[in-house]
């Protein structure tokens, strides 16, 4: 009878034993991954920055347009002119 006790309590020792390996295991992805979580909301941030960068450099490129088209209609008076 003991001895069916100890090979039972092997046999529990490394049940417990490979389970805490799995578990650390375990942690250590949900730590990557919570990493890698923390790294895509900063990208995430930087991209809504680039973007109102681009917006607004779009929005002044259609202003130099703008701009660029009335002082070629100016250009042009002035040529008449002449």
């Amino acid at each position: 009878m003991n001895k069916r006790l100890e090979v039972v309590e092997t046999d529990t020792k490394g049940i417990k034993e490979e389970h805490g390996v799995l578990l650390r295991s375990i942690e250590e992805k949900l730590q990557i991954q919570s990493k890698a979580i923390e790294k895509i909301e900063f990208i995430e941030g930087d991209i809504k920055v680039i973007k109102k960068d681009i917006d607004k450099i779009k929005k002044d490129i259609s202003i130099l347009e703008q701009i660029t088209a009335k002082n070629w209609t100016e250009i042009n008076e002035l040529k008449a002119v002449k």
